[in-house]
């Protein structure tokens, strides 16, 4: 799969630099993972510029992730009033496409899925969406603030879970055997949701769990995004990434890792660059696969203006 690679600083008030890399993993050999980078757009009317970027973790297949990878900026470009009610807008892109390739499924009779994650960054923000568990982490105020900025989609988490329940759906764990000389244990697997039979709440596609004739609740797993709007003004970097780079690795962990691979070059005298940021995301999946992460991996390592005082 060809990989967008790392672009040259351009206006000031956009990203200084980013970078974007994707692995199959230390166990898979094939990667359902997609990343989008679309760069300079212009919206209509407002002639403004932005940079999109996009994380698409696919699952039972790519053919999801690869039509996301297609057709999201897309269908969100198109929209006029896209930054007067970006949340509306976007929810609402959200379902067109799922149904149209929901649509599509039932006659391919592809089961693929996928979840999403988008940021677009405009002169003095930044606005994200996301379904299902793709995460976007990120660095304030020279580094002294790390934390999440989306909310993982997650049978965890109580909102999602009373969701499921008040529609129809339930959770469940998948267990297994596990034999050894000295007898047997039984290992309980992660919980999942049915219909779905995923680890996650919401994704676009997952045809069966939708379709009522194939025995789905389209109330159940869904497709609607949260999403975010944020000032750029104290803000650092961001790390966009599927869930197999935060596997095995906290928040905190890999901010830190970004935090101090930055100061360790500003220790030298050198600035951030083209070179060295595309380094650091690729160093974030080395360090995933290292820390036992067996997941596809994806990253996207934007560095905003204040990175540089880190």
């Amino acid at each position: 799969e060809e990989k967008p690679e790392s672009a040259a600083p351009r206006r000031p008030q956009l990203v200084r630099y980013f970078a974007a890399d994707t692995s199959c993993g230390s166990v898979r050999q094939y990667n359902e993972d997609r990343i989008s980078v679309i760069l300079n757009a212009t919206l209509s009317p407002s002639k403004s510029a932005v940079n999109f970027f996009g994380v698409y973790d696919g699952h039972s297949g790519s053919a999801c992730s690869e039509f996301l990878k297609e057709n999201l900026h897309r269908t969100i470009f198109a929209e006029k009033t896209l930054l007067d009610d970006f949340d509306k807008v976007v929810a609402s892109c959200f379902r067109r496409l799922d149904e149209l390739f929901v649509r599509q499924c039932e006659l391919t009779k592809d089961k693929s899925g996928s979840c999403a994650l988008m940021l677009l960054e405009t002169d003095h923000r930044v606005f994200l969406a996301s379904t299902g568990d793709s995460r976007a982490v990120g660095s304030f105020d020279r580094g002294a603030r790390v934390e999440a900025i989306t909310t993982d989609h997650k049978p965890e988490l109580s909102s999602e879970r009373k969701r499921v329940f008040k529609s129809g759906g339930y959770f469940y764990y998948s267990s297994t055997t596990l034999v050894k000389e000295d007898g047997e244990s039984l290992v309980k697997g992660p919980m999942r949701v049915f219909p779905g039979r995923l680890t996650v709440t919401r994704s676009f596609g997952d045809v069966e769990s939708k379709t009522v004739k194939q025995g789905g609740n389209p109330h159940v797993l869904i497709v609607d995004p949260f999403t975010y709007s944020l000032s750029k003004a104290n803000l650092d970097f961001i790390v966009m990434g599927s869930d197999g780079l935060f596997e095995q690795l906290t928040n905190q962990q890999i901010c830190d890792f970004v935090i101090g691979r930055v100061q360790g070059r500003n220790s030298l005298g050198l600035s951030i660059s083209e070179k060295f940021t595309k380094e650091v995301a690729g160093e974030l999946i080395r360090l995933a696969i290292d820390s036992g992460s067996q997941d596809n991996i994806s990253v996207i390592l934007l560095f905003f203006e204040n990175s540089r005082l880190i």
